[in-house]
Protein backbone atom coordinates (compact mmCIF):
# COMPACT_ATOMS: atom_id res chain seq x y z
CA UNK A 1 0.00 0.00 0.00
CA UNK A 2 2.95 2.36 0.41
CA UNK A 3 3.63 2.50 -3.33
CA UNK A 4 0.41 4.27 -4.39
CA UNK A 5 0.88 6.89 -1.67
CA UNK A 6 4.47 7.67 -2.54
CA UNK A 7 3.64 7.75 -6.24
CA UNK A 8 0.63 9.99 -5.66
CA UNK A 9 2.47 12.38 -3.39
CA UNK A 10 5.39 12.84 -5.78
CA UNK A 11 3.16 13.14 -8.84
CA UNK A 12 0.86 15.73 -7.30
CA UNK A 13 3.77 17.71 -5.83
CA UNK A 14 5.54 17.78 -9.19
CA UNK A 15 2.35 18.79 -11.03
CA UNK A 16 2.15 21.74 -8.67
CA UNK A 17 5.72 22.66 -9.52
CA UNK A 18 6.78 22.39 -5.88
CA UNK A 19 10.07 21.06 -4.58
CA UNK A 20 10.16 18.74 -1.59
CA UNK A 21 11.50 21.65 0.47
CA UNK A 22 8.58 23.90 -0.53
CA UNK A 23 6.01 21.27 0.42
CA UNK A 24 7.85 20.57 3.66
CA UNK A 25 7.79 24.27 4.57
CA UNK A 26 4.03 24.47 4.02
CA UNK A 27 3.17 21.38 6.09
CA UNK A 28 5.79 21.87 8.79
CA UNK A 29 7.81 18.73 8.12
CA UNK A 30 11.40 18.38 6.97
CA UNK A 31 12.23 17.91 3.30
CA UNK A 32 14.01 14.70 4.36
CA UNK A 33 10.68 13.37 5.70
CA UNK A 34 8.92 14.23 2.43
CA UNK A 35 11.69 12.42 0.54
CA UNK A 36 11.34 9.38 2.76
CA UNK A 37 7.58 9.29 2.16
CA UNK A 38 8.05 9.51 -1.59
CA UNK A 39 10.68 6.77 -1.67
CA UNK A 40 8.73 4.47 0.64
CA UNK A 41 11.35 4.53 3.41
CA UNK A 42 8.73 5.88 5.82
CA UNK A 43 4.98 5.71 6.02
CA UNK A 44 3.15 8.79 7.16
CA UNK A 45 0.48 8.94 9.79
CA UNK A 46 -3.14 9.80 9.06
CA UNK A 47 -2.36 13.30 10.36
CA UNK A 48 0.54 13.65 7.92
CA UNK A 49 -1.63 12.40 5.06
CA UNK A 50 -4.30 14.99 5.87
CA UNK A 51 -1.79 17.85 6.19
CA UNK A 52 -0.17 16.93 2.87
CA UNK A 53 -3.52 16.66 1.08
CA UNK A 54 -4.66 20.01 2.47
CA UNK A 55 -1.42 21.71 1.46
CA UNK A 56 -1.63 20.30 -2.07
CA UNK A 57 -5.33 21.10 -2.43
CA UNK A 58 -6.43 17.52 -3.00
CA UNK A 59 -8.34 14.90 -1.05
CA UNK A 60 -6.60 12.19 0.90
CA UNK A 61 -8.13 9.71 -1.55
CA UNK A 62 -6.28 11.40 -4.40
CA UNK A 63 -2.96 10.87 -2.63
CA UNK A 64 -3.76 7.19 -2.22
CA UNK A 65 -4.83 6.46 -5.81
CA UNK A 66 -2.40 4.60 -8.03
CA UNK A 67 -2.19 6.46 -11.33
CA UNK A 68 -0.97 3.28 -13.08
CA UNK A 69 -4.45 1.82 -12.69
CA UNK A 70 -5.86 4.44 -15.02
CA UNK A 71 -7.34 6.64 -12.33
CA UNK A 72 -6.09 10.21 -12.45
CA UNK A 73 -4.41 11.54 -9.34
CA UNK A 74 -5.48 15.15 -9.74
CA UNK A 75 -8.10 16.61 -12.04
CA UNK A 76 -6.37 18.63 -14.75
CA UNK A 77 -8.43 21.72 -13.91
CA UNK A 78 -6.40 22.18 -10.72
CA UNK A 79 -3.29 23.04 -12.74
CA UNK A 80 -0.22 24.53 -11.11
CA UNK A 81 -0.57 26.49 -7.93
CA UNK A 82 2.16 28.69 -6.52
CA UNK A 83 3.62 27.60 -3.23
CA UNK A 84 2.53 29.66 -0.23
CA UNK A 85 5.73 28.95 1.66
CA UNK A 86 6.26 30.67 4.95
Amino acid sequence: MARPFMTGLRTIRERRGWSQAQLAAVVGYSDAFISQLETGKKQGSVTALKRLADALGVTTDQLLVDDDNGVGLVPQRLGTTKCRCR
